[in-house]
């Protein structure tokens, strides 16, 4: 039981996670700051090599 609940939050960690990462590069175009926002939340609740990329983006997209 507890195995399948840790299980269940890791699931949704990463799904959370993916989906901050999305909306960084999603809002990137058009609002960098919320993108560098998104990704640094992303980053925070599941740092992966894609919350990174999309740090490195934002931070290259809020400076331009």
């Amino acid at each position: 039981m507890f195995s399948q609940r840790s299980d269940a939050r890791d699931q949704a960690r990463i799904a959370k996670g993916g989906q901050l990462v999305a909306s960084s590069f999603s809002q990137l175009g058009s609002d960098p700051e919320l993108g560098l926002a998104l990704a640094v939340e992303a980053a925070r609740v599941d740092p992966t090599p894609q919350a990174e990329e999309a740090l490195r983006e934002a931070l290259a997209a809020s400076r331009e």
